[in-house]
């Protein structure tokens, strides 16, 4: 008996209504006619997986796939997109809510300007990750780097876990850290 897998939708299944974000059918193929085909509905890795090891290999592309899209912090991205991280600062001029722009009326030396990071999107074939920028991304930064580290500073890895932790931060980042370094 020899199985296939393909990451195709049916034509049946295209229109899933009942998939939940991030999950995808994949065909399972019986090539000897004995079995009948059926499809899988495959979900996203949790954080615990995440930070066990898992990797999801995802089907490419297509026409007829759909994008999920996540909105996640630092932490919770995958270990493997790290290297497509890219933080970008811009500058803007404050701007008054809608419908009070009239009543405040000051000259523009007053005007505040803003400072706000951002990361760019991380499209990882089905998946497209929106990465909402903290004040904490600096220690999540400092932490992932030196856990990359071939003789990493167990003491620093613990005082920027007890950080993030205080800041109740979840992810696959801090759970791999509890796992390897405190438990």
């Amino acid at each position: 008996m020899s199985v296939e897998m393909s990451g195709q939708v049916n034509k049946k299944n295209k229109n899933n209504c009942h998939l939940k974000l991030g999950q995808f059918v994949v065909s399972k193929i019986y090539t000897d006619n004995l079995q009948p085909n059926e499809d899988i509905i495959v979900s996203p890795l949790t954080q615990t997986e995440l930070a066990d090891g898992w990797k999801l290999i995802l089907p490419k592309k297509r026409k007829i796939s759909t994008l999920h899209e996540f909105n996640i912090n630092l932490v919770e991205l995958p270990k493997h997109l790290w290297s497509k991280l890219k933080c970008y600062d811009s500058k803007q001029l404050y701007k008054p809510p809608p419908g009070l722009e009239d009543s405040i009326i000051e000259p523009i030396e007053n005007k505040k300007i803003i400072n706000t990071k951002y990361y760019s999107k991380i499209i990882d074939k089905i998946y497209e990750y929106n990465i909402n920028y903290n004040d904490s991304d600096d220690i999540a930064l400092k932490l992932y780097k030196e856990l990359l580290k071939i003789n990493s500073n167990t003491q620093k890895i613990i005082e920027f876990y007890n950080i993030l932790n205080e800041i109740k931060l979840k992810g696959w980042l801090l759970d791999y850290v509890k796992l390897k370094y405190i438990l």
